[in-house]
């Protein structure tokens, strides 16, 4: 009986948008104060693909520095449910608005936006970017700002083509066959030609299997249990992060999967909790080059002012920077 009501009362397994909450939405260092900063003079502010509202948060409250609100007006756009709910939460006493549609779709706003912005990798969300650039210009004033960051993927690519060449070091995740030019991600984006403004992210895929060896907490993935019908893979301990719950989840990065053919990277991640079930969450992007995000941006009407490799205004190296970050201007 009581055993019975353990069971009844546990919370349920994390859900899809729980698992990439926990990671994903926590942002990088400066970004808050970046996009604060970028969008200051702008009353009027777009965001498509808000998540849980924690950007919104930052741009609608107080300034740090103790000055009044800015009270500007907030639009944010979410496909997730429970994102929306999360960030109508968060923002509730901010007058901001957040929609529940795809970010892709028309928003049938009568007033245009004085400044849009695509944060932690809005862009690579759909491979659809051309689509999703022109929305932003659609929705901006002349001379509208777009800002946005994602992560400078040339050296994945790079390392794939080289891999499919055999003149460089296997790159993460790509496959063995001789002369294949990198390694067929998890789709390759029929799904987005079948229906506008789908998202190619595939999360939370539960089950049972492997094994923690080290005091590194190095984790074998698929070692054994139901998991054992992947295949075995080593991964390094990410970061441990906590549900609403309490419950602590170690999180483990497998090697991302680069398809350097489809510019796809499949990003793959191991919650292993406390008693050892194992969720895995997989995101599928569609990267751009820097060149190529740049001719884009300039075929929709953009002009670029700043290009920055980090959240502190440090310019792009292409050699280095982990981070591209745009702001560009609406001609």
């Amino acid at each position: 009986m009581l055993a019975a009501l353990s069971v009844a009362l546990s919370p349920p397994p994390p859900s899809s948008d729980q698992l990439y909450r926990l990671l994903h939405l926590g942002g990088f260092p400066g970004d808050l104060a970046f996009y604060r900063r970028a969008t200051a003079a702008f009353p009027r502010v777009l965001e498509l693909g808000c998540g849980d509202g924690r950007l919104a948060e930052a741009l609608c409250a107080a300034p740090p520095d103790g000055s009044p609100p800015t009270g500007r007006e907030y639009v944010g756009v979410e496909r997730s449910a429970a994102f929306v709910r999360a960030a109508r939460r968060r923002l509730d006493g901010h007058g901001a608005r957040v929609l529940h549609a795809d970010f892709l779709a028309p928003l049938g706003e009568a007033r245009r936006f004085d400044a849009a912005v695509l944060c932690a990798n809005a862009l690579f969300a759909t491979a659809r970017h051309g689509a999703l650039l022109a929305r932003c210009a659609e929705a901006l004033v002349p001379s509208g700002r777009l800002v946005l960051d994602v992560y400078h993927a040339a050296p994945w690519h790079e390392a794939a083509l080289a891999t499919a060449r055999g003149d460089g070091k296997r790159a993460e995740g790509e496959g063995e066959e001789e002369g294949e030019e990198g390694v067929e991600g998890e789709g390759e984006g029929e799904e987005e030609e079948e229906e506008e403004g789908e998202e190619e992210e595939e999360r939370g895929e539960e089950g049972e299997g492997g094994e923690l060896r080290g005091e590194e907490g190095v984790w074998r993935s698929g070692a054994d249990g139901e998991g054992a019908g992947r295949e075995e893979e080593e991964a390094e301990m990410l970061v441990v992060v906590q549900d609403e719950h309490g419950r602590e989840y170690r999180v483990y990065e497998l090697e991302p999967l680069v398809d350097a053919r489809a510019q796809q990277i499949t990003c793959r991640y191991d919650f292993v909790s406390s008693g050892g079930a194992v969720a895995r969450e997989t995101l599928l992007h569609h990267y751009l080059l820097p060149e190529q995000l740049i001719e884009l941006l300039s075929e929709k009407g953009f002009e670029i002012d700043s290009i920055y490799g980090d959240f502190y205004d440090s310019p792009f190296s292409p050699g280095s920077s982990e981070h591209l970050i745009v702001v560009a201007r609406l001609r």
